[in-house]
């Protein structure tokens, strides 16, 4: 098995947790609510980090986001299509279109849902860019 086919393990991302791969982009924990759409239905979810190439959201412990109906493991499967809405903290909103590549968890520690953007027009790409790169001392580093 090479590098690119190893299982990833998305739950390694957590605060103090360094991932082990590497990544294309730099990737930035990202708590806020993260619009999703699927097959014509929307749900809020939350986030958990963000990058230039994608996003990862919680499917299954939202916290205070938590409200039924959510979507499944199913719906939300590796190849769904996707559309996601965000807004960063300087106020910036970005939808944009995407892909599920990787979801990995369980009832108890919760679905973490890893979303791969499309193509990402340079001046949305540039307000991530700036987003990520704006982090706080002390902040977790999730690359």
């Amino acid at each position: 098995m090479n590098e690119s086919s190893a299982p990833r393990k998305l739950t390694d991302i957590s605060p103090g947790s360094p991932v082990r791969e590497a990544r294309r982009t730099p990737r930035r924990p990202y708590r806020r609510p993260v619009g999703v759409l699927v097959a014509g239905r929307y749900e809020v979810l939350e986030g958990r980090g963000l990058s230039e190439d994608g996003a990862l959201l919680a499917l299954g412990d939202a916290g205070p986001l938590e409200a039924p109906p959510r979507f499944t493991k199913q719906e939300l499967g590796v190849g769904a299509r996707v559309a996601v809405s965000l807004i960063l903290p300087s106020g910036s909103t970005l939808v944009l279109r995407g892909e599920v590549v990787h979801h990995e968890g369980d009832t108890s520690t919760g679905h973490l849902v890893e979303i791969r953007f499309d193509l990402v027009p340079l001046h949305q790409r540039r307000e991530i860019r700036k987003y990520v790169s704006s982090k706080q001392a002390g902040e977790a580093d999730l690359n």
